[in-house]
């Protein structure tokens, strides 16, 4: 299926911020992946389209501004975004710093999945088992299972509430 891309008119079923010549552009630009110029056009579709939403899914609630339209398929665009820069986004706009921040997203998400399931919940603390009632408590250290998006993640922040949010997904 073809890669619809919201371009600030509320393209309806959109389903990427950005077309796959963009990303191009920036693997070409700023990250010059082999696994990126590999892939085939389907895979690129695919990874567009799970750049987009992670990002909206991580950040839907953060976002300066509102919707611009209640039955957009996508976060953007919005309506009252002035970020955190001082920048006033048009209601018809997608601003570069989200579409670069899926551009990166997008090439990592050929080579790696972006939010796995988390199979492995940290390192055992205590074990405790009580013969009794024949039951078994285990307590585990609080462990980071987390990759950190510092890129994705710093191009985002002049647009979320506040200036500053964590992309990232459990590992496992």
């Amino acid at each position: 299926m073809a890669l619809i891309v919201e371009d600030g008119s509320i393209v309806a079923g959109a389903d990427s911020y950005n077309s796959l010549v963009e990303i191009t552009a920036y693997n070409t630009n700023y990250v010059n992946d082999s696994a990126w110029t590999n892939a085939t056009t389907a895979e690129q579709e695919v990874a567009a389209r799970q750049a987009t939403q992670f990002v909206d899914s991580c950040f839907g609630s953060q976002w300066i501004g509102v919707l611009s339209d209640n039955d957009q398929s996508l976060d953007w665009p919005r309506s009252g975004a002035v970020g955190t820069d001082g920048r006033t986004y048009d209601d018809d706009v997608i601003p570069l710093v989200l579409k670069d921040s899926i551009s990166k997203l997008s090439i990592t998400a050929i080579s790696e999945e972006l939010s796995p399931d988390q199979d492995n919940p940290g390192t055992i603390k205590k074990t405790k088992d009580v013969v009794a009632v024949l039951s078994t408590e285990i307590e585990y250290f609080s462990a980071s299972q987390q990759k950190q998006f510092t890129t994705a993640q710093k191009l985002l922040d002049s647009l979320l509430q506040g200036g500053s949010g964590q992309l990232s997904a459990e590992r496992s």
